[in-house]
């Protein structure tokens, strides 16, 4: 992709901007919408306890591919 792992580290601490089209070559490699990286439950304003757990869970599942999200939603399904 071209980044170093300094400056992916950088961009994840929010200590540099990302050009437009850093931001399309990591949602190319992420196989995510470019928005998805700014879209963040925090966004929601989801207080305390249960924001910090919904960034938790949308942080560790970013890294799943399709067959383990599909069986983790069936999973939560099943639990309710």
């Amino acid at each position: 992709m071209g980044l170093s792992s300094d400056m992916i580290s950088r961009l994840q601490r929010g200590t540099a901007a990302p050009s437009f089209l850093t931001i399309e070559l990591l949602a190319r490699v992420l196989d995510i919408l470019p928005e998805a990286l700014f879209n963040r439950f925090d966004a929601m304003q989801l207080p305390g306890e249960r924001g910090r757990l919904m960034d938790q869970l949308q942080s560790k599942t970013a890294r799943l591919d399709n067959d383990d999200l599909a069986w983790l939603l069936k999973l939560i399904e099943a639990m309710r």
